[in-house]
Parts: structure tokens; C-alpha cells; sequence
């Protein structure tokens, strides 16, 4: 029995010496992307409290389709950081979608024809289109947005899969969701509705529903309207929320506000300009560290309002006669 032993010990040690020795062909191959969460409000990893689902993309060296990997939560290791991966030695390029990716429409765009399908060995990486779902009501002349998800976006090119030992693939993802929160304040100074009702209407139009796989843009996007997910009055002042996808300074974020009873516009600009004269976010990495925006439209008897974003005072305007 102890001779048997000795002797699974000395194999197992052959074995360990190989792959350490100058011959690393004897070392198993494995493949496992890092993710992480860093460009957020807090400063830190969130990518394990935050993300339930994770979806990658494995594209050849050419950046061909190669397969899909879905994952829940429960799949990921080290903490719900990481993923372990089948890939044989190669160079790959990785896409990944995190949040519940499996809620959007992704696929290509053929000739203006947006399609769900990705064809192993044939779909190019820069075919490849994320859509936010959508629908257009018979009374609408704008798509109405559905609420959207929350949803992050990694990419990893030309990654090295060697034929021996670990490769790890680092992604860190971006925040592609904020939810705006819109404040009126002097409401008997602007609307003619009852106070104890929602005497405004207020949503956002914007072309950011349909993004490429470098998680910019389609320059052909469809505007969409995002309506609030939330909305109260108390005293003389209404709040709303709206969940809207990513914000980038070279697409407008139109805010419109408008009396509910007879649909007089009261507001109707482009709130990003404003939103990037905040000290704190004139760039597009601190766009995308915020989770949430604070916009508060203050109304006084002369109906100028001032507009501050995240506490900040931005400028005074006049409602529309």
C-alpha cells in the first residue's frame, strides 16, 4: 500500500515538474476574465454588488463571431469578479455586456435592417449593434423607450490566449445607465393644473438607444422618448425620475416640460450642455461615473427659472410663451 502510493506521489510530481520545467506544453491552458467596476461614485470595485448577469462575445483574430458565453452570478468565481472561459490557444477579441444583457436586442444592422442574429465565422465585430427595446404607440410620432435595465460594457482586443499556463483577460466595464431625477419647484407659479395632481408632464428625448460594439453611438440611431418611471407632488414642488441609456456630449438629452391638462411647453432644450457645466462632469469618464443626476428647475413669479445640476448653479431661463 505505502510502494502504490510512493508511487502516485512521484507521478503527480513528474507532472508538476513538466509543466515547470522548460517544456511548458505540459501545462493546462485556462482562460479567465477579470471584470471589475471602478467608474462609479464610490471610487471602488462595485462590479460584484451590481452585476447579475454577464455576456461575452468571443471574436477570432479577425475579429469574426465566435460563440456566446451567458453567465448568472452564481457562475462567476473569485468573489463573482471573474469568469472561466474555454478558449483554445489563439487571439481573440472579447466583448462583453454585463447587468442582465440578455433584456436588449443585440445583433447586426444589414443595409438599415436591424436583426438578432450573429453568425459564427461570418458577423464582424464593428456589425455588431446593441438595441434598447422599444415600441411605437398608434399616438405617438416618437418611440417610447422601454425602461432601461441596468447595463455595463466591457471590450478586450487582441488578447494573447498562450498554449500553456493562465491568461487573464481584464475588463473594466461602464456604467451604460443613469437615472435622471427632475425637481420643479414653484409650481403654482407655472402650472394650471390642481395642486394635488401630476400637473406636469416631463420626459426626455434622445438617439442614444442604439450602440456600436465600442459602445458608442449608431449615427443612425432612432430618437426615443424615455418617460418617468416615478413621479409625485409635495407642496409646490413636483419630482420625477427618468432611466435613460448612456449620455455622450455629441448626442442631445432634450428635457421637455409641459402642462399635463392643455400640453403647453413650458421647457424644451437640451440638457447635457448644461449638465457639463458642472465643474465635476465636463468629460465623458465623469458622465459615466454618475449613477444619478439632480436637476432642479427653481420657478419664481416671473417664470425665470434657474437650473442647478448635482447643487450646482447653472443658468436662468425663461419658459417658453
Amino acid at each position: 500500500m505505502l510502494h502504490r502510493f510512493l508511487r502516485y506521489i512521484i507521478v503527480a510530481f513528474m507532472g508538476l515538474t513538466g509543466c515547470i520545467a522548460e517544456d511548458k506544453q505540459a501545462c493546462p491552458t485556462q482562460v479567465k476574465v477579470i471584470y471589475s467596476y471602478t467608474t462609479n461614485q464610490e471610487y471602488a470595485d462595485m462590479f460584484a454588488s451590481r452585476v447579475r448577469q454577464v455576456a461575452i462575445y468571443v471574436f477570432d483574430a479577425n475579429e469574426r463571431f465566435l460563440k456566446l458565453i451567458i453567465a448568472n452570478q452564481t457562475q462567476l468565481v473569485d468573489d463573482g469578479k471573474a469568469l472561466k472561459v474555454d478558449l483554445p490557444p489563439g487571439q481573440y477579441t472579447i466583448l462583453s455586456w454585463a447587468g442582465l444583457p440578455s433584456w436588449y436586442e443585440i445583433g447586426t444592422d444589414r443595409n438599415g435592417v436591424f436583426s438578432q442574429d450573429l453568425t459564427p465565422g461570418v458577423t464582424h465585430l464593428n456589425d455588431v449593434r446593441m438595441q434598447l427595446p422599444h415600441q411605437l404607440p398608434a399616438n405617438e410620432i416618437i418611440p417610447i423607450a422601454k425602461e432601461p435595465i441596468d447595463l455595463f460594457h466591457g471590450l478586450a482586443r487582441k488578447v494573447n490566449v498562450e498554449s500553456y499556463g493562465q491568461t487573464l483577460i481584464p475588463i473594466d466595464v461602464v456604467r451604460n445607465t443613469h437615472t435622471i431625477h427632475i425637481k420643479v419647484q414653484g409650481l403654482s407659479n407655472l402650472s394650471s393644473g390642481p395642486p394635488n395632481a401630476a400637473p406636469l408632464d416631463m420626459f426626455l428625448t434622445a438617439d442614444n438607444g442604439y450602440l456600436y460594439a465600442d459602445n458608442t453611438f449608431h449615427e443612425r440611431g432612432v430618437g426615443l422618448k424615455y418617460l418617468p418611471n416615478s413621479s409625485f407632488v409635495e407642496a409646490d414642488t413636483m419630482t420625477t425620475a427618468i432611466k435613460t441609456l448612456r449620455l455622450m456630449p455629441s448626442h442631445p438629452m432634450m428635457l421637455t416640460v409641459r402642462d399635463a391638462l392643455n400640453g403647453q411647453i413650458y421647457f424644451h432644450f437640451d440638457l447635457l450642455p448644461y449638465i457639463m457645466q458642472s465643474p465635476l462632469l465636463d468629460n465623458q469618464k465623469e458622465l459615466d461615473r454618475q449613477e444619478q443626476f439632480d436637476v432642479v428647475l427653481d420657478v419664481n413669479r416671473q417664470l425665470v427659472v434657474t437650473i442647478y445640476i448635482n447643487g450646482w448653479k447653472i443658468i436662468t431661463l425663461t419658459p417658453q410663451q
